[in-house]
């Protein structure tokens, strides 16, 4: 599973993405959030959890730590904590994406498909404080 460390974000200086695989992504310690499908409409993840996990190859969550202080990611306790489901990728790259015109461009994490080679982002909101996701 791929894993990338980027200092991508102003608001989080240090951050950890990793992509995990897990039968029942609703762990306690970690904020859920499902992107995908709630740029949808469907938007409880305590609804949307079980969406996806038939298929053993797409059934991998994000697991997304960002950091606090000269530890960064690595304290023990990290600014935040966050598991990001049913996003569908096969391979996943931190990049840049413009959002809003006359803005600049912020940093996304880029979930690419390869079987359909649809590319999409995954991104902090953090006027409304969620992850969002949208088509690239």
């Amino acid at each position: 599973m791929p894993t990338l460390t980027a200092t991508a974000w102003k608001t989080w200086p240090s951050s950890l993405t990793a992509a995990i695989r897990s039968a029942t992504p609703t762990i306690t310690k970690y904020t859920v959030s499902d992107p995908y499908y709630s740029f949808f409409g469907y938007g409880n993840p305590s609804n949307t959890v079980t969406f996806g996990r038939a298929d053993p190859n797409h059934s991998h969550d994000l697991l997304i730590i960002f950091g606090a202080g000269s530890d960064a990611w690595h304290a023990a306790t990290p600014k935040a904590k966050f598991v990001v489901i049913n996003v569908p990728f096969d391979e996943i790259n931190v990049g840049r994406m413009l959002i809003k015109k006359g803005k600049p461009p912020i940093y996304v994490i880029k979930a690419v498909e390869s079987r359909t080679m649809d590319d999409s982002a995954v991104f902090w909101d953090a006027k409304k404080k969620k992850w969002r996701w949208q088509p690239a």
